[in-house]
């Protein structure tokens, strides 16, 4: 055995004493997360002529699981380095530092091996030793989650950081459809949902935001029910219920009605109809959308009752105009009445088809 020849631990005091393998130290880490073995300072062979080291990665039965990548080996001073530094110390040994990075996708216990081939000043050894590393899955830093659906015009911000995932620059996610395409991406772990929750187009859809760190995706510990959960969230887009005011009766097709209803033929607002998407979700404030109308028609009876129709927005609402056709009006007898419907036609930017029947009798 070489007695000039030691493997130093900065941060402790053990040393290889014999050719089999021990558990030098135990690092608790998250998956994912990177670390470091040994967890601070380096691994440090002094004397040392040259070095073969090797690391990797086993399962909790000890089994290979594939090497470290070398990559991630740092050795300090570098191989030309340390070469040089040998060369020119005239036959006697130089002092090099071993670190290893590292990142396990998977939760659980495993090990990495570390394995040195030593020529020294006056002869040749090998060395190994195992570094025990238990890795748990991360604690979600947010306590609230997506909720499953959403109004549209809802806002949101929905923030997927994880206590122990401490580089920002390495998150990143994607939002996409139930086909799989994406329909937007961005870096970070803050998810802005504002303008998808706004687009007419997603109504109805079931979008899945995925969270990624370091290019992956993850599970993490939900923290109110401490239950394992992966970086995936869908939700779906609800359409909003559309709501009409007028000073109309509302004529319900399945039941018969024949309350009198009573409108001036020279009232304004008596040649109005209002039309507003509203809802209230689950927590939070009151959420509108302003419908907008394609292909708007007013059938009436009789025919021709009205003309000069016209839709715009009012506020949150969009009103429909009309005026009543004089020549009508001109077949009503001073103090006279006539009974009427209007039918309101139109399709919204959410593809509804609204046919609205409305009845009065109009006083002149």
């Amino acid at each position: 055995m070489l007695k000039n020849i030691f493997l130093l631990l900065l941060i402790s005091t053990l040393v290889f004493a014999q050719k089999s393998a021990g558990i030098l130290d135990t690092i608790k880490v998250a998956s994912l997360q990177e670390f470091s073995v040994p967890a601070k300072g380096g691994l440090v062979l002094t004397n040392a002529r040259s070095v073969d080291f090797r690391a990797e990665l086993l399962d909790e039965n000890y089994q290979k699981i594939r090497d470290c990548n070398e990559k991630n080996i740092i050795q300090v001073p570098s191989k030309e380095e340390f070469a040089k530094r040998v060369a020119a110390g005239g036959g006697r040994g130089a002092t090099v530092q071993f670190i290893i990075n590292e990142a396990i996708e998977k939760s659980g216990v495993f090990y990495i091996k570390v394995s040195f081939k030593v020529v020294g000043e006056t002869g040749s050894d090998s060395r190994e030793a195992l570094y025990r590393i238990v890795v748990n899955h991360p604690q979600f830093a947010s306590t609230r989650l997506l909720r499953d659906g959403y109004f549209i015009n809802e806002k949101e911000t929905f923030s997927f950081a994880t206590l122990e995932y401490s580089d920002p620059t390495k998150y990143s996610y994607k939002v996409s459809e139930g086909s799989g395409s994406s329909i937007a991406s961005g870096e970070g772990s803050l998810v802005r949902l504002d303008e998808i929750l706004a687009d007419p187009q997603n109504v109805g859809k079931k979008l899945t935001i995925q969270g990624f760190y370091n290019g992956q995706p993850f599970d993490f510990i939900e923290p109110k029910s401490q239950s394992v959960q992966t970086s995936s969230w869908t939700f779906e887009i609800k359409k909003l219920d559309i709501t009409k005011f007028s000073a109309w009766r509302s004529v319900d097709p399945k039941k018969e009605d024949n309350t009198e209803w009573l409108l001036s033929a020279y009232n304004a607002f008596d040649r109005q109809f209002l039309y507003l998407y509203a809802g209230v979700p689950e927590k939070g404030q009151f959420v509108v959308a302003t419908p907008r109308m394609s292909g708007l028609r007013l059938e009436t009876e009789p025919a021709n009752l009205v003309n000069n129709v016209r839709d715009f927005p009012n506020g949150s609402f969009q009103t429909i105009t009309f005026d009543f056709n004089q020549e009508v009006l001109d077949q009503i007898e001073e103090c006279g009445q006539l009974d009427a419907k209007i039918t309101v036609i139109f399709t919204s930017q959410f593809g509804d088809r609204i046919r609205d029947v409305y009845r009065a009798t109009i006083m002149k």
